[in-house]
């Protein structure tokens, strides 16, 4: 009251402006946040049509030409959706989207597969999408490193079905030579100090092709044996070849162990390293291959390449094989037949033993065995019936 008792009329209006004006600032203020959030539901909702549009697209034609293109730029539009809060919901469909659906319904056509220009810039992209992942944040890493890797496994498996209709050592090596030249990027960034990847991304490309993954044997073997690298990282490699080598026997085609044992030098050499770090893990210099789980990753690869090198055909084999030799020892078995009989044996015989072996058995067994049991029963419920008069007899005496 003092205060405002030392102020002139004139201040006190310019007061009540002042005070007007700040009330309409705020009052804007407000409407232009309710404003934001509806125009965000409205974005959200709009965009969430765009994903059931795109999802719809996938279902109903996985193996359109547009299919290479759409899964990378969805790929992308996931990872940048998943820095904002507000669109987590989002990345999290598409992301959902291209694991489980688009990776198990969708493949490229063999046209884009035949063109090994789009496939290289499709599969270089996703590469370096993964290479860009930041490490602040490990949850939001494994959800962008596993979106990735499920994609790459997309163009993997057109390659693989490609192979598949028309197998041959040209198309087997063209193949080959895309992977090293889009994957290798990956595993070289893989091996260095400050690689944002993780194991598990190259283990998923890896366990489910080994086939076009094969050709990486001879440029990781020096980098275990030889390299520079820590003894951390050469187990991980490690642990990348024998996921290699346990899928190679189960694989869709039956050249991948062939073209794994055509490896027989590299793999042979890992071998040696491993044995002589589990038997010398007690001596100095070996310390950090003493500990169980280090050493488990040792003896997986030694028993994985023992059972790839085996001479030991897969089941399916196995049976195809065991069923070609009894065909083939019948027809010998008969051949031999025929040609030891003798003609007149071959006369005589049939005519004997046939007329008299099915007349004699068959009228004999089926007529006697009915009547003894018609007999048999007749004579039980007799026996049963003269208990029962037996009884009631009884009771009226």
């Amino acid at each position: 009251m003092l205060f405002r008792s030392g102020l002139t009329p004139e201040e006190m209006e310019a007061m009540k402006r002042e005070d007007e004006a700040i009330a309409n600032v705020i009052r804007l203020r407000r409407e232009q946040a309710k404003q934001r959030k509806s125009g965000n539901t409205e974005l959200l909702n709009y965009k969430s049509r765009i994903i059931d549009l795109v999802e719809t697209f996938l279902t109903k034609q996985p193996c359109h030409r547009c299919t290479g293109l759409t899964i990378v730029l969805l790929a992308e539009v996931a990872e940048t959706l998943l820095r904002e809060k507000n669109e987590l919901i989002l990345s999290g469909r598409i992301m959902n989207i291209l694991k489980n659906k688009a990776a198990k319904s969708c493949s490229i056509p063999a046209e884009s597969v035949a063109d090994a220009e789009k496939m290289k810039e499709w599969m270089t992209q996703l590469v370096q999408l993964s290479q860009k992942v930041s490490l602040s944040d490990p949850a939001r890493r494994k959800q962008i490193l596993q979106c990735n890797a499920a994609c790459l496994c997309i163009y993997l498996k057109s390659l693989q079905h490609a192979l598949q209709s028309d197998f041959s050592e040209a198309s087997l090596q063209a193949a080959q030579a895309l992977v090293k030249e889009t994957v290798g990027v990956a595993v070289t960034d893989f091996t260095s100090k400050r690689s944002h990847l993780s194991l598990q991304f190259l283990e998923t490309l890896f366990g489910r092709y080994p086939l076009l993954c094969a050709g990486f044997v001879e440029s990781l073997q020096p980098l275990v044996t030889e390299g520079s690298l820590g003894n951390y990282k050469r187990l991980e490699l490690v642990a990348l070849l024998t996921g290699l080598l346990q899928h190679a026997r189960g694989g869709p085609l039956q050249q991948t162990v062939g073209v794994l044992r055509g490896y027989r030098e590299p793999l042979e050499a890992v071998r040696a390293w491993a044995q002589d770090k589990l038997e010398h893990r007690a001596e100095e210099g070996y310390e950090d291959f003493r500990k169980q789980p280090r050493r488990k990753v040792l003896n997986d690869f030694c028993r994985a390449l023992e059972a790839l090198m085996a001479e030991k055909a897969p089941k399916k084999a196995k049976k195809e094989e065991k069923g070609e030799e009894k065909k083939g020892e019948e027809k010998e078995e008969e051949k031999e037949e025929k040609k030891e009989a003798p003609k007149a044996a071959v006369k005589t015989t049939p005519k004997a033993t046939p007329k008299a072996t099915p007349k004699a058995t068959p009228k004999a067994t089926p007529k006697a065995t009915p009547k003894t049991e018609k007999k048999e029963r007749v004579e039980k419920k007799e026996k049963g019936g003269k208990k029962k008069v037996q009884g009631d007899r009884k009771s009226v005496v």
